[in-house]
């Protein structure tokens, strides 16, 4: 795992004496930060990897004995219906003992999807809305395995023995009537699509990633609340009729896409989600695709495993990468935890780099560049807050313009400044920061004088009283050497 190799390189560098500080992603940690803040992160990270691929381990083991069990039932129903055809051709049995049938065969496809990926079996209520996984495959709460292979409805008619056809109420055929001349009922629709079980069965062969969807009940509704009524109506089209040649031929699968583009569903919505809502058996692999890509990237971020499997479903199913997948981690991370997303390597290297120009940049400006998210009507980037702290340095320094256009920075003109100041004055070099006390600031000059000479700065520290040269032990050997001569000048000291 990635995130293991860098917690090892991570506690090797705190074990090594030769490290001063610590450089992760961008980020600078001084010792103490090392052992306190950016182990344990990284600790946290392997924790949850290690525990997540347990669990998975765990319920791809249990899964596989239901599979081999359900794809046994499946077997067996799919030779139940074709011994029940043949009756029902001779006049054996009814259609309705018939459609009983070939609702236990259906009712054993729906089980075998639902371990095998297109829904699990925990749950028994379809909820409204959601997303395409919780409507389209029907009360997801837990996927049984990552693997989503579905299981056609067989043709079951010989060539000898062709299915009878249903006739309308009102035309009753020889194929109703039973012994004793009594007429059988014609099957009626049930369910918010009304179709009779032949018909779901049909459109399950053709739609097998919906199969638990088409249970004629809640699971339907759903199905309907979130594609819309005009986009599932096309799929019963496209499975009981061969206006798209059943999505068997080029010429079909094209004409039914086009006819599913103009649907109220295909006119809000983009290719990808499309793609991602269509094919739930796919989503688990694309979800953990996207979670590995988040955590990999933004782990200093510390979601929660809520927060990471939401952040993750969404972007993949907008198809979202690069800075835009950034900036709905940043949203994700600002709702959860906002500290930790103010404290994140991206966010101390943007004001680092409006530091350098002595220019601060806002917390608001701060979340807008890292959400995406606009600040008073406008977009703001990590360019745009950069370019912002230049205009800022060299309109209160208008003669450094020239050396800010250059590529200098004000931290990088100040730094001999620095060096120069901590000899002198026997100060720390870290404690001289022009931004926290603007005494510090009288190196760079003004437009009327210009840029001090380090001469000039020199002569400035040792005479301006509020640097406190006076107190340094530069300044008490001088006055010492000084009270020597002349005290070898008068005679009282040879």
């Amino acid at each position: 795992m990635a995130v293991q190799n860098d917690l090892d390189k991570a506690v090797a560098a705190l074990q090594d004496p030769s490290v001063k500080s610590y450089t992760y992603k961008g980020k600078k940690y001084s010792l103490t930060e090392l052992r306190d803040k950016l182990i344990p992160q990284l600790r946290k990270v392997v924790e949850q990897e290690q525990k997540s691929e347990s669990e998975a381990a765990s319920i791809i083991a249990t899964s596989n004995k239901a599979v081999r069990d359900a794809e046994a039932r499946v077997k067996t129903y799919e030779g139940i219906v074709v011994t029940d055809r043949r009756a029902f051709a001779k006049g054996n049995i009814s259609e309705i003992e018939l459609e009983a049938t070939e609702q236990s065969l259906a009712d054993s496809i729906v089980a075998l999807n639902r371990l095998r990926g297109v829904e699990p079996v925990a749950g028994t209520t379809a909820p409204r809305g959601g997303t395409p996984s919780q409507v389209a495959a029907a009360r997801t709460a837990l996927r049984a395995s990552e693997r989503a292979v579905t299981v056609p409805t067989p043709t079951v008619p010989t060539p000898t023995e062709p299915t009878p056809t249903e006739p309308t109420p009102t035309e009753p055929t020889t194929d109703k009537i039973k012994k004793g001349g009594k007429k059988q009922p014609t099957p009626t629709g049930t369910g918010p699509l009304g179709l009779t079980a032949k018909t779901r069965a049909d459109v399950i062969k053709l739609f097998p990633q919906f199969a638990s969807s088409f249970d004629g009940g809640e699971g339907e509704q759903a199905l309907i609340d979130f594609f819309g009524q005009d986009a599932i109506d096309l799929m019963v089209k496209a499975g009981t009729t061969d206006t798209y040649a059943y999505l068997e031929t080029d010429g079909g699968l094209a004409t039914y896409r086009r006819d599913f583009e103009n649907t109220a569903y295909g006119q809000r919505t983009t290719q990808a989600q499309q793609d991602f809502d269509v094919k739930p058996q796919n989503q688990t692999v694309l979800i953990k695709a996207k979670q590995d890509e988040i955590t990999k990237s933004y782990a200093d971020l510390q979601l929660t495993q809520t927060q990471l499997q939401e952040v993750a479903k969404e972007a993949a199913r907008n198809g979202t990468a690069g800075d835009a997948l950034r900036f709905a981690v940043y949203n994700y991370a600002y709702k959860g935890n906002q500290v930790t997303a103010t404290e994140s390597a991206l966010a101390d290297q943007i004001r680092n780099a409006g530091k350098a120009y002595g220019y601060t940049v806002s917390e608001d400006k701060l979340k807008a560049a890292l959400t995406g998210n606009p600040y008073l009507g406008r977009m703001v980037t990590q360019e745009s807050l950069l370019q912002e702290a230049q205009a800022a340095a060299k309109g209160f320094y208008s003669h450094l313009a020239d050396q800010i256009d250059s590529g200098l920075t004000l931290e990088d003109i100040f730094y001999n400044y620095r060096m120069y100041a901590s000899r002198t004055l026997g100060v720390d070099p870290n404690e001289i920061d022009f931004m926290k006390d603007s005494k510090w600031a009288d190196a760079f000059g003004t437009k009327d004088t210009g840029q001090l000479s380090l001469n000039d700065w020199t002569r400035k520290l040792k005479t301006d009283d509020k640097y406190g040269w006076q107190f340094s032990d530069e300044a008490n050997q001088t006055a010492t050497k000084l009270v020597a001569d002349m005290e070898k000048a008068f005679g009282f000291r040879k």
